[in-house]
């Protein structure tokens, strides 16, 4: 079986903002822009009650069905997961801190990181990624690494099957790309000289069973045919596309060092193109 690693920085780029939303604004005072993650007692300060508040209605107003295509679907995820625009300190990634030099990853056990929520890990990625003495935030344009032209040559290349981390529902497997992310913080950073890749074991749909425990749903790929539900997530549907969580994915690798890649099978007999069987004379 052949098999290739097919680089997906270029196709899931962008630089604009959130369309459609006009969220309540509220200034937010800079002694709270750190707040602790805790479950006890909600905090008296009147004015962050008034924030929490904000962003609990924001959420209930969001309504993104029938559009896609946001440039800054990173931004966008986190709206979604908080109902604010605001990013905080996550104090659980300065207890799990592990630095070399300037290049900060997270310490903790994998089974830990996929406890975790959308929300604390982009707030945990820009804990990492903010630069000192400044607020962290989730910047509106967010380039590739440069490495040079010929940087997969020196790559060192991390393979991780979405599948394996994915939510499992009964027999619905999804959220896998989630579920990746959930897991970036911990990966160490590219070194300066040379770049890790973080590569996907899927982005097209199974031929069979997608998104599903089937089976005949591990193997093979249907082209031209959107994004695996194994990746995707239920709860974001009619709210952010398919291609925008790719995206998100996509920006949250790029903000912490890493290209992005996925690997796929070249036989004919395990691709299809929206649905048609595959050959080398056609396509």
């Amino acid at each position: 079986m052949c098999f290739t690693a097919i680089m997906i920085d270029a196709i899931f780029m962008g630089t604009s903002g959130l369309h459609g939303i006009k969220p309540y604004h509220a200034q937010i005072s800079p002694s709270l822009k750190t707040q602790k993650n805790t479950n006890t007692s909600m905090p008296l300060n009147k004015f962050l009650m008034f924030d929490t508040n904000r962003a609990m209605l924001n959420r209930s107003l969001i309504s993104f069905k029938g559009y896609y295509g946001d440039s800054q679907p990173l931004k966008k995820l986190f709206w979604i997961s908080t109902g604010r625009n605001d990013v905080y300190e996550d104090n659980w990634t300065k207890e799990h801190l592990y630095q070399v030099g300037n290049k900060k990853w997270v310490n903790a056990h994998p089974a830990e990181l996929l406890k975790r929520t959308p929300e604390q890990v982009l707030q945990s990625l820009c804990t990492l990624t903010k630069p000192n003495n400044q607020y962290p935030g989730i910047p509106p344009y967010i380039p590739s690494p440069n490495f040079g032209d010929k940087w997969g040559r020196q790559a060192n290349y991390i393979e991780i099957n979405p599948r394996v981390v994915a939510k499992y529902d009964g027999n619905r497997v999804t959220e896998g790309l989630l579920g990746v992310m959930k897991l970036l913080p911990a990966i160490p950073t590219s070194p300066n000289s040379f770049a890790n890749c973080i590569v996907l074991s899927q982005l097209y749909p199974a031929i069979y069973g997608d998104g599903y425990k089937d089976a005949g749903s591990l193997y093979c790929a249907n082209l031209h045919a959107g994004i695996s539900q194994t990746l995707t997530c239920d709860g974001l549907y009619g709210k952010m596309g398919a291609d925008e969580q790719v995206k998100a994915f996509n920006d949250m690798a790029h903000m912490l060092g890493f290209k992005t890649g996925f690997r796929m099978p070249l036989s004919a007999d395990q691709l299809k193109v929206q649905g048609g069987r595959f050959n080398w004379y056609d396509h």
